[in-house]
């Protein structure tokens, strides 16, 4: 098995070179789009590709603080994602694992995502850059649509929250 995975653990991970960034310039002060990735609910507002909600989302902003987000697609498929903080500099970064499960709570795709927030001008340039660590062979259909799915992830979170 490739990527320094030992052989003989059966349908383990093996490692993955698959990464990307994405920027977007955000209208709003740094400390609202910290806000936006580290309180629960402002995060399950925006995490996943257009039409999905969230119906558990929960983060603690810590080092080795667990994350653990189950979105389900307009369909009624749910994707059960847990993760953990790996570092926090507020307002500026926050860097996580995010775990990928198949419902048999076995692993099909494992990420470290980076989020790094600078002040523009009265904005905020946000800079996400994903990296999978591992996959599993059924998990290429996620990783052919995860650019796609960050990106609109992304522009939701850059629209306006909607007013009651």
């Amino acid at each position: 098995m490739s990527g320094g995975v030992p052989a003989g653990e059966g349908e383990l991970l093996r490692a993955a070179p698959r990464e990307f960034t994405i920027t977007r310039l955000l209208a709003v002060p740094v400390p609202d789009v910290w806000a936006a990735w580290t309180e629960p609910e402002q995060l399950a507002r925006w995490w996943g590709p257009e039409g999905y909600t969230n119906p558990v989302c929960r983060i603690d902003p810590r080092p080795q603080g667990p994350i653990h987000i189950v979105m389900r697609a307009p369909d009624g498929s749910e994707y059960d994602n847990r993760g953990t903080v790996q570092s926090v500099d507020p307002p500026r970064s926050l860097v996580f694992t995010i775990e990928l499960k198949n419902p048999d709570q076995s692993s099909r795709l494992i990420n470290l995502t980076t989020v790094e927030l600078t002040e523009d001008g009265s904005g905020t340039l946000l800079r996400v850059h994903v990296r999978v660590l591992h996959e599993t062979a059924d998990a290429a259909p996620d990783i052919a649509g995860m650019h796609a799915g960050w990106s609109q992830s992304l522009d939701r979170l850059a629209a306006p929250v909607p007013r009651p």
